[in-house]
């Protein structure tokens, strides 16, 4: 045992007697070599690194300081051209003073537009969350206008308030009045039932003088979600008055969205905190597919309004509607279903553009103009808003009442 042990060591130091000066040099150089070359790869890996977040500060900084670039394009100081010649392809864009009054109105970059934006205190917001449309009431006051009949579409009901007022408007029946549809919903038991802005109170409503003829007969299709309400609206719908089931106004409990099926809510007359509800189902359907169902597939829808929340899945599901629809109008809520990916202002009106529709934002008898004078904060920044477009090819008198 000890002259194998013995044997062994010595094999391994014969090993080191029999390597040469030369090969002792040769592995230190080829060790070396393999350092070096992990060295020169980690430094390549850093300096590319840096690099790329250097050249990534200056396209953000770059982005963020010029008041004209979009990640879309660059909006060239331009003068808008006239409704004649925007009546097809896009709309007008802004000359960078129209940029820059809209900059100073409406201060899209407050830091409330994203740093405090539950405070729902974003300029943007302050200044479009109720709109009182003069220039769609203005448009339909025109004696001159050759319209037989008037449609409109509400989805999101506002408890029928804003249906009741475009009743009023479209057919100009001084008899539908939105101060006594709030009656009728009281007597129908609907107590706690207000609208979201001052509807109720009928002090944006158009006036009418109390002993003129209406202008044209017309039919607003008022659809809403939720059972309680909309039970609530039928019943008012039939009890008040006037009666404005026979004068057009139309009312259908469905979810309007983009995929068909069922969506399952407390039975109406449950409590909103109750336990063990009974559920009742409602119909979740396409707009294109509502319409065909209980509309007509034929002829110009003068008003499409949306505010249930699923406004951008509607506009998907309702390709053909919009493609007869004059004047739309949406709530954009950068909460929830809005939240979705590429579901932005500008992706929305850039969308609503090529498809014929300047759209604005819509205040208390103002406008601002968003389709083509798009601003950086329109990508990231949150608003609540609403958001009203026409239809340039469909209503050109609608869009010169608009740009006035």
């Amino acid at each position: 045992m000890r002259k194998r042990a013995t044997d062994t060591l010595s094999l391994v130091s014969n090993d080191d007697k029999d390597e040469g000066p030369n090969d002792k040099i040769r592995k230190k150089k080829k060790g070396g070599g393999y350092l070096a070359f992990c060295a020169l790869l980690v430094a390549i890996v850093v300096i590319s690194f840096f690099m790329a977040l250097f050249i990534h500060k200056l396209v953000i900084e770059k982005v963020n300081t010029s008041p004209t670039f979009s990640p879309i394009q660059k909006i060239k100081s331009v003068e808008p051209v006239s409704s004649a010649t925007s009546t097809t392809g896009s709309a007008p864009k802004c000359s960078q003073a129209q940029l820059d009054s809209i900059r100073k109105q409406l201060d899209p970059g407050h830091k409330n537009c994203y740093a405090d934006q539950y405070t729902q205190q974003c300029p943007i917001t302050q200044a479009t969350k109720c709109y009182k449309d003069t220039w769609l009431t203005n448009y339909y006051s025109r004696k001159d206008l050759s319209l037989e009949s008037f449609v409109a579409v509400t989805i999101g009901s506002n408890f029928g308030f804003r249906s009741v007022d475009l009743l009023r408007m479209g057919t100009m029946d001084s008899l539908v009045n939105v101060a006594s549809w709030g009656s009728a919903l009281k007597a129908s038991g609907s107590h706690s039932l207000k609208p979201l802005c001052d509807e109720g109170s009928g002090n944006i409503q158009i006036p009418i003088s109390p002993n003129s003829t209406p202008l044209r007969k017309g039919v607003v299709y008022c659809v809403e979600e939720l059972p309680t309400i909309a039970d609530a609206i039928g019943m008012a719908n039939i009890n008040n008055v006037a009666n404005y089931a026979s004068k057009g106004l139309v009312v259908h409990n469905y979810l309007v969205s983009s995929i068909p099926g069922k969506i399952y809510h407390p039975k109406s007359g449950s409590s909103a905190q109750c336990e063990n509800c009974v559920l009742v189902s409602v119909p979740v359907t396409r707009l294109d597919s509502y319409m065909e169902e209980h509309a007509s597939n034929s002829g110009d829808i003068n008003v499409l309004e949306v505010s249930n929340g699923h406004e951008f899945d509607v506009l998907i599901g309702g390709v053909n509607t919009l493609k007869r629809t004059e004047y739309l109008v949406l709530t954009f809520d950068w909460k929830e279903r809005w939240k979705m990916h590429g579901r932005t202002i500008s992706a929305t009106t850039s969308l609503l553009n090529n498809s014929g529709f300047t759209c604005y934002w819509a205040g208390m008898g103002k406008l601002w103009q968003i389709s083509s004078c798009e601003m950086n904060e329109y990508f990231t920044h949150k608003f609540w808003s609403n958001i009203a477009c026409a239809n340039r090819k469909l209503a050109p008198l609608l869009v010169e009442e608009m740009e006035t």
